[in-house]
């Protein structure tokens, strides 16, 4: 096994190959944008989407939509023409200058403090779960003193579970 001084030597260089990643990706994505409003062919997002294995797509697809005058369905990308109408822009090319000096795809990403911090809803149902399971095989009895009350909540969870997705 290597030194934990190697090993921290090729973590830095794999963060600063990464950087280096995205900061490609980020070129490659305004040019796409630039071609698309141009020539109002959004397909190179497909090819650069199926292509990003590894990197965060859903970033990548929120950049997109917002600043690649496409919109990403489960058929492939497909040509925003509102946000094309509203662009003000000449030409492809200043298209891609302007959105080389916007904010990129990878800084909207969260923290890991904020991912740590998101509650997973499949995590707290099941963890609701086992604790039943766990309380019966101790040979507690469950139970549901107000079922009206249970279903009220259950409602309420559900309503919030679907502004969650």
């Amino acid at each position: 096994m290597r030194k934990s001084s190697d090993i921290k030597k090729s973590v830095n260089a794999l963060a600063r190959r990464t950087t280096t990643l995205r900061d490609k990706y980020h070129t490659i994505m305004c040019e796409i944008a630039g071609h698309t409003f141009e020539h109002g062919d959004p397909r190179l997002f497909d090819t650069l989407i199926e292509g990003a294995g590894g990197m965060n797509r859903k970033q990548i697809i929120k950049w997109i939509t917002a600043n690649g005058f496409a919109r990403v369905t489960k058929d492939g990308c497909k040509l925003n023409k509102t946000a094309l109408k509203e662009a003000d822009f000449a030409n492809g090319d200043e298209v891609m200058a302007y959105l080389l000096e916007q904010a990129k795809w990878y800084e909207g990403e969260p923290t890991v403090e904020q991912i740590i911090k998101d509650l997973d809803v499949q995590s707290l149902i099941a963890m609701a779960l086992k604790k039943m399971d766990d309380a019966e095989e101790k040979g507690a009895k469950v139970v549901n003193k107000d079922p009206e009350a249970t279903s009220n909540l259950i409602d309420l969870f559900a309503e919030r579970v679907k502004r969650a997705a």
